[in-house]
């Protein structure tokens, strides 16, 4: 079975011009060709990034991650741009990254796209790149949330620390998975 979704993966490479599909490998896993746990050593081992995306979507990650971090380190950009792939990659979330950041009380963040008020930087732009290409180690812990307790009403902070498992805390975000 393993060698068989080698040839889908490939396959999917050739016909997509070498961005495999998350949805691809979510289905791969969900038919029994391939285990979860061995679903991301076979994405880590590729050269193919992990979460296939449109060059719009790129750009939506830059400008939400711009304006939810702007002025913080290349390292915290590329560990928002890995909670945005890691939520593609659950079954919990949406299967792109369009519908990841524009979900329901989300990434509210996702306005500076539309609005274009803060045009990401240069470490911005190389955070999303990095991630997008898996050329970089994800540092995020698999964590799916993130919040700045700094801005963070009451009810919010609650939810995030009651509902979530903790993993870690870095320029003023605390960072959660499910």
């Amino acid at each position: 079975m393993y060698r068989k979704f080698l040839c889908f993966l490939l396959a999917s490479f050739l016909l997509f011009g070498g961005e495999a599909s998350a949805a691809g490998l979510k289905s791969a896993v969900k038919k029994g060709y391939i285990s979860a746990e061995r679903r991301l050593s076979v994405v880590e081992a590729s050269a193919v990034p992990a979460v296939a995306y449109t060059e719009e979507e790129r750009t939506m990650m830059e400008y939400v991650i711009q304006q939810e971090v702007r002025g913080a380190s290349i390292e915290h950009k590329r560990i928002i741009a890995y909670v945005i792939l890691n939520r593609v990659k659950s079954n919990a979330f949406p299967d792109t990254i369009a519908e990841v950041l524009t979900q329901e009380n989300q990434f509210c963040s996702i306005q500076n796209y539309y609005q274009k008020n803060y045009l990401p930087d240069a470490d911005t732009k190389q955070a999303v790149a990095e991630a997008l290409s898996g050329s970089t180690p994800d540092l995020s812990q698999n964590a799916m949330f993130f919040y700045a307790p700094k801005w963070a009403v009451g009810s919010s902070a609650s939810w995030f620390e009651n509902r979530l498992s903790f993993c870690f805390e870095m320029e003023g975000h605390r960072f959660f998975t499910l």
